[in-house]
C-alpha cells in the first residue's frame, strides 16, 4: 500500500456516504470500518494524511491513490472500484474454469 495512515473515526464520519457504496460491491469484505478486502488482500483502504482524505484502490498488483474530498474524485474512485471488481470476477472465473469469458 501507499504511505499514510488508515483514516480515523472522525475522517470516516466525513466519508460515511462514500464508505457505504463499496459495501454494495460483491466479492469484498469490510474487516474494519473503512478497510475493504477482496479475498484476503486489502483492496480499498480509506486513508488520511496532512494533504487530506484518500482511498488506495488495489488495481492488479499495485495500489492507486484517489483523492476523495471532491464529488469528481469520489465518482472516479467508485467507477474504478466497480471496474476492478468486475476484472477480479473474470480472473476468478477463468481460474476456476480454465476458460476465458467474453462479454
Amino acid at each position: 500500500m501507499l504511505p499514510g495512515k488508515h483514516a480515523g473515526e472522525e475522517a470516516l464520519d466525513q466519508l460515511d456516504g462514500l464508505i457505504a457504496r463499496p459495501r454494495k460491491l460483491q466479492g469484498r469484505s469490510e474487516k474494519k470500518r473503512g478497510v475493504f478486502y477482496h479475498r484476503s488482500k486489502a483492496f480499498l483502504p480509506f486513508n488520511e494524511d496532512a494533504a487530506g482524505l484518500f482511498v488506495d484502490l488495489g488495481q492488479g498488483d499495485k495500489f492507486v491513490r484517489y483523492r476523495v474530498q471532491t464529488v469528481k474524485g469520489r465518482a472516479r474512485l467508485l467507477a474504478m472500484a466497480r471496474q476492478e471488481m468486475a476484472r477480479k470476477a473474470v480472473v476468478s472465473l477463468t481460474a476456476m474454469t480454465g476458460t476465458m469469458v467474453r462479454n
